[in-house]
């Protein structure tokens, strides 16, 4: 009985304490659990935090000079990026990228940071 009325309390201060952006993140775990919990490597995933950025600082800093500066549109936000690596289709070499994600389109850069390829959103199904 002690035991659960101490667990009911942890809980309420848990939920109090909650800020909104920790609150989206934890709303946005359900619903990829929802989706992907049928995956064998989800559950080795889940104690991840989700982060919009996986850029380096430098990386970071070039993004603000380079891409947001000239690249971007004004009314586009970024909402992911991260660096990634590109397979050639003949041969298997590698280059690297960056890949930025806004609410309007998927930009696909070199490493420093000179526009490969535009995609918008709306265009991309999966």
């Amino acid at each position: 009985m002690l035991k659960v009325l101490y667990k009911r309390i942890l809980i309420h201060k848990y939920c109090r304490t909650i800020t909104p952006t920790k609150k989206k993140q934890l709303d946005e775990k359900v619903i990829a659990q929802n989706m992907f919990q049928e995956k064998d490597d989800y559950l080795d995933s889940v104690s991840e935090e989700f982060v919009t950025s996986r850029l380096t600082k430098h990386q970071e800093v070039m993004c603000n000079n380079v891409f947001i500066g000239s690249i971007k549109s004004k009314n586009e936000k970024i909402r992911y990026s991260s660096p990634i690596m590109k397979l050639d289709r003949t041969g298997y070499r590698t280059r690297q990228r960056i890949l930025l994600v806004t609410d309007v389109r998927l930009y696909l850069l070199t490493m420093d940071f000179k526009l490969k390829e535009r995609l918008p959103l709306k265009d991309i199904q999966g």
